[in-house]
C-alpha cells in the first residue's frame, strides 16, 4: 500500500520488458504474436528513423529562415545606403 505511482509503473514497465524478452513456446508458434513480435521489434528503428527526419527538417527550416533573414538583412542596408546617399546630396 505505501507503494508510490511512478514505482508501481515502473515495476509493471520492468514486468512487460521481462515478458516480452522471455522466449515462449506459444509465441513461437502463433502467427499473430509473431507478426506481433516482428511489429514491435521494427518501432525502435521507425522511432529513430521519424526523429532523424524532424531533426533534418528543423535544421532546413533553420538555414531557410537563416537565409531570409540574410536576404532581408541586404535589402534593408541596401535601402539604409541609398536613403543615406539621397539624404546627403
Amino acid at each position: 500500500m505505501g507503494q508510490t505511482g511512478g514505482r508501481t509503473a515502473a515495476t509493471a514497465a520492468a514486468l512487460l520488458v521481462a515478458a516480452y524478452a522471455a522466449p515462449t513456446h506459444a509465441a513461437a508458434l502463433d502467427p499473430q504474436l509473431r507478426e506481433s513480435r516482428g511489429q514491435i521489434e521494427a518501432l525502435p528503428a521507425q522511432a529513430a528513423k521519424a526523429g532523424d527526419e524532424a531533426a533534418n527538417a528543423r535544421l532546413a527550416l533553420l538555414s531557410a529562415q537563416g537565409r531570409f533573414i540574410a536576404g532581408l538583412a541586404g535589402k534593408v542596408r541596401g535601402c539604409a545606403e541609398a536613403i543615406a546617399q539621397f539624404r546627403s546630396s
